[in-house]
């Protein structure tokens, strides 16, 4: 059984929904929940994955629109918090896989708090690309960003974290 959760609602429908299309919804238990919020507190799991918002925001700032939720953690709140529950919820040989970039989000930060929660990091896999910074939308984060001909060079950094044996 896999189980899939996300904060916001049309991205829950949408999941849903595919399960539904693809007749595989007996299959995929989809939940709204902020991170764990919504997981029982006994359940683990072979595999966790969170494709983290992973540009460190002031802990002031706080997103306008539903696509800067999905790429701001103001202060990394959000990374400190699903680090610190993450590893309740994971099997005895179980492992965390988060999706990431090296070169907009604070690896160092991340990989202090998985040490906090005795957490073991390393890259999984990397691809690297460039998108115009206005076909990531209005905000003015995307745009600091962007080089001389307006491009944000981005990667896409899967990151695997065990626990310390």
């Amino acid at each position: 059984m896999l189980t899939a959760v996300d904060i916001n609602p049309a991205a829950v429908d949408n999941t849903r929904i595919n399960a539904q299309r693809h007749g595989v919804s007996d299959q995929v238990r989809v939940l709204e929940s902020d991170l764990f919020s919504a997981i029982g507190e006994d359940e683990t799991f072979d595999l966790i994955y969170w494709d983290s918002p992973f540009i460190e925001a002031p802990l002031a700032w706080s997103p306008t629109i539903p696509l800067e939720y999905a790429f701001f953690d103001p202060g990394y709140a959000m990374h400190r918090n699903f680090l610190r529950a993450a590893p309740a919820h994971l099997t005895d040989r179980g492992r965390i896989f988060l999706g990431f970039s090296n070169s907009m989000g604070n690896a160092n930060l991340l990989y202090q708090f998985a040490h906090e929660n005795e957490l073991q990091g390393n890259v999984y896999n990397e691809h690297l690309f460039s998108v115009p910074s206005s076909e990531l939308g209005p905000s003015p984060e995307f745009a600091a960003h962007a080089d001389a001909e307006g491009l944000v060079h981005l990667d896409f950094t899967l990151i695997e974290f065990r626990r310390n044996h």
